[in-house]
């Protein structure tokens, strides 16, 4: 029945199912500048929380399924420079529906860490993002369900040269994606990666050896253009 909620300055982390599914919070969530800690679950479920979601400058840990379902928040989100590629790294088989960021609803833009090195598994699964600003340079996996049914998001991805590995169903349901552009090192793009992008209409592959394509990677991509 808790309604609304006050975070006091100075606070610096918030522990594991802290406000799980605490279904009657309201209003912006507002995160004191000195977080440092917020583990896995600890807003999962509160979705009346309403506007965008502040990370803070200063942020090192965001915990696996942090802030799943939390379906009011809306707009863009950055995340901070200081999480430091600790974005809870946990691959479990509901990874579609359980990440970090999963079922938000951010219409705006996302802004990753330049330090990262992995997207994690379902981490923005079913959001509503419509463009991503850039990948990191160091980017090496984007893990499986990452994007998966983010139907919003659209244009041309670009990936870096870094990157190895596109995860399982990584950007399934992408439907209004309009090409993509894969780097010489990508390894493996793995089965589903791109299933039910519709709109795909320009591939364009960097290397002069393409990387292995799992099945049905590619099912729903036209192939005659």
């Amino acid at each position: 029945n808790i309604s609304s909620l006050s975070l006091p300055v100075g606070l610096e982390m918030i522990e594991t199912d802290a406000f799980y599914n605490c279904t009657s919070l309201s209003g912006s969530l507002m995160l004191p500048s000195t977080m440092k800690y917020i583990g896995e679950s600890a807003f999962n479920g509160c979705r009346g929380f309403s506007s965008s979601l502040v990370l803070p400058d200063g942020l090192e840990y965001i915990g696996y399924s942090a802030f799943n379902s939390c379906s009011g928040f809306t707009g863009d989100l950055r995340i901070p420079e200081s999480i430091n590629d600790n974005l809870d790294l946990k691959d479990l088989s509901w990874v579609g529906t359980s990440g970090i960021f999963a079922n938000c609803r951010f219409q705006g833009e996302l802004v990753l860490p330049a330090n990262i090195t992995s997207i994690p598994a379902g981490c923005f699964s079913r959001t509503q993002f419509t463009s991503i600003a850039g990948f990191p340079d160091g980017l090496l996996q984007i893990g499986g369900s990452a994007f998966d049914e983010c139907w919003r998001l659209m244009g041309i991805l670009e990936f870096p040269e870094s990157l190895v590995s596109l995860g399982d169903d990584a950007f399934y349901g992408c439907k209004n994606l309009e090409g993509i552009t894969l780097p010489s090192n990508l390894s493996v793009i793995k089965s589903g990666a791109f299933q039910k992008c519709y709109q795909i209409n320009k591939i364009v592959c960097k290397s002069s050896n393409p990387p292995i394509v799992q099945s049905g990677a590619f099912d729903g991509v036209a192939k005659d253009n």
